[in-house]
């Protein structure tokens, strides 16, 4: 997952565990990463996230206000890159211009359409959350590539400091059973 604003930041790397990639999101905050919107830097950073991955088919989702206005990479020229066209990336592009209010002429339709038929995309545009659901929902029907994962679990024992505990009170009993302190029977005084 990359978050961007005046420039793109690696939030998340490509990963199956979905909990963390949550996560991740919840620390991403609007201006955190500038004010403004570099497209076309955030298509050549995912893209290059993806390069070396192994998977059948590679899509970059690309959420954005609407309108490349920051940044060292043009969108045009991002789509237009070599991986952009022949490793099977695909950018869809929702676009939601109510996330900070801005009115209809905020978003470029042309260059978010531009980015879409240079790679073979598909362009969406979502005024709404119902609208956004619908497209995430055609978006999840995309083929999937299975992955073999391994799972590996990190064990600590816990219990040998309370084993040696218990052992030194064990040891401190029989100690005091030796002596007048732990004896329990008393003496009778004639």
């Amino acid at each position: 997952m990359i978050g961007f604003s005046a420039f793109p930041y690696t939030l998340c790397p490509l990963t199956l565990d979905h909990g963390w990639l949550l996560d991740r999101m919840r620390n991403l905050h609007p201006g955190m990463l500038g004010d403004a919107t570099g497209i076309g830097d955030a298509m050549a950073s995912a893209i290059n996230r993806l390069r070396d991955s192994k998977a059948k088919s590679k899509v970059v989702v690309l959420l954005t206000d609407g309108q490349n206005n920051c940044g060292l990479m043009q969108p045009d020229i991002a789509a237009q890159r070599p991986s952009a066209r022949h490793q099977d990336l695909q950018p869809s592009a929702p676009s939601s211009h109510t996330a900070r209010g801005a009115g209809d002429d905020a978003v470029d339709e042309g260059a978010l359409k531009r980015i879409a038929d240079t790679t073979g995309a598909v362009y969406f545009r979502a005024a709404n959350l119902d609208r956004m659901q619908e497209v995430y929902g055609q978006i999840d029907k995309l083929e999937k590539t299975e992955v073999q994962v391994d799972h590996f679990t990190r064990f600590r024992e816990l219990a040998n400091p309370w084993l040696l505990a218990a052992l030194l009170c064990l040891g401190l009993e029989q100690l005091l059973a030796l002596t007048r302190l732990g004896s329990s029977h008393e003496e009778i005084d004639d």
